[in-house]
């Protein structure tokens, strides 16, 4: 997994100088960072989180359930973790029933 804090130096494009990655920092991982810094400051210009030539980061709608995934590709995902989240819904449902048991 990725330790917290650890997209920092993508969003920010400084792997090539943070302690602890400076090192193994990546000609593929200087590409990642400068695409995930591109949406970043994309959205600080203009609030919208855009990077010439990649996906276009889709806005929030709640019906319609789109994500942006950021790995070795970016992608737009629909029903982003939906079975997670009806296994949780599932499971707040169950418990509800059970705690209000008395």
């Amino acid at each position: 997994g990725v330790p917290h804090g650890g997209e920092v130096a993508y969003v920010w494009d400084t792997g090539d100088v943070a302690e602890g990655i400076k090192d193994s920092f990546t000609d593929k991982d200087r590409q990642f960072a400068r695409r995930v810094n591109d949406y970043w400051l994309g959205f600080a210009r203009t609030g919208r989180p855009a990077a010439a030539g990649a996906p276009e980061w889709p806005a929030h709608r709640g019906a319609q359930d789109r994500a942006i995934l950021f790995g070795d590709t970016i992608a737009v995902e629909r029903n982003f973790m939906r079975p997670r989240l009806n296994a949780l819904i599932g499971t707040t449902s169950v418990l509800r029933r059970v705690l209000n048991r008395r």
